[in-house]
């Protein structure tokens, strides 16, 4: 790399359009820390140590090497959950490593039906995106850290099977029962109920007529 150096200390500064920034930014932070490890040196021979800047130094290359992981070895680990509605997606990294940005993209017979990209690791994928119940989906997660560096997974196939929303089937029970013939049995069981229905007969012969054929079919 074509470095141009300052004069005190001598650091290295990147030409203008420099590649590879990470490699660039690490030597930069090795120069700097070697340099305050000569200030140390130096200071410390004068019985002046606490002015030496080795810990400052020490501090950014660590907040350097969290936000920019060695990715080699990391795999990206995924469960996904069937749920009423949709599917739930958990990204995570074994080992665990900062991750600035989670993508995850789903295909339908080849074709995309849901791409989204975000910094939270958890995704909720509802049905109106494409699919529904048995379909065959193909998931792939991507995500983002450091300067540059990317880590795909292997693509995953998942066939979404929802649970039975309990609610929703009993509602269908009860309203599959719930004939005219049922009605009408339980309405002549109850005594308040008739004794409504004949208060307002009184007043309706044409609707005590029709009541009392009804009652006759149904007999």
């Amino acid at each position: 790399m074509a470095y141009e150096y300052t004069q005190n200390p001598p650091v290295g500064e990147p030409g203008v359009g420099e590649q590879n920034w990470g490699d660039i930014l690490n030597n930069i932070l090795d120069e700097l820390k070697s340099a305050a490890n000569n200030n140390f040196n130096l200071i410390g021979n004068h019985n002046h140590p606490e002015y030496a800047s080795t810990q400052v130094v020490d501090t950014l290359l660590a907040w350097y090497n969290t936000l920019n992981p060695d990715t080699s070895g990391v795999d990206i680990s995924t469960t996904m959950h069937n749920t009423y509605w949709g599917l739930t997606i958990f990204c995570s990294t074994n080992p665990n490593i900062y991750v600035r940005t989670w993508q995850v993209t789903i295909r339908k017979a080849g074709n995309i039906i849901y791409q989204a990209s975000q910094a939270g690791s958890l995704f909720y994928v509802p049905e109106g995106v494409g699919f529904s119940a048995n379909d065959t989906l193909g998931i792939e997660i991507k995500l983002y850290t450091g300067i540059t560096s990317t880590i795909t997974s292997d693509p995953y196939t998942h066939i979404y099977d929802p649970p039975t929303v309990p609610a929703i089937g009993e509602l269908q029970s009860q309203l599959s029962q719930l004939t005219m013939g049922n009605i009408i049995d339980s309405f002549i069981q109850s005594e308040p109920a008739l004794t409504a229905l004949a208060n307002t007969l009184q007043g309706s012969n044409l609707l005590a007529t029709k009541v009392a054929n009804l009652i006759k079919d149904m007999a």
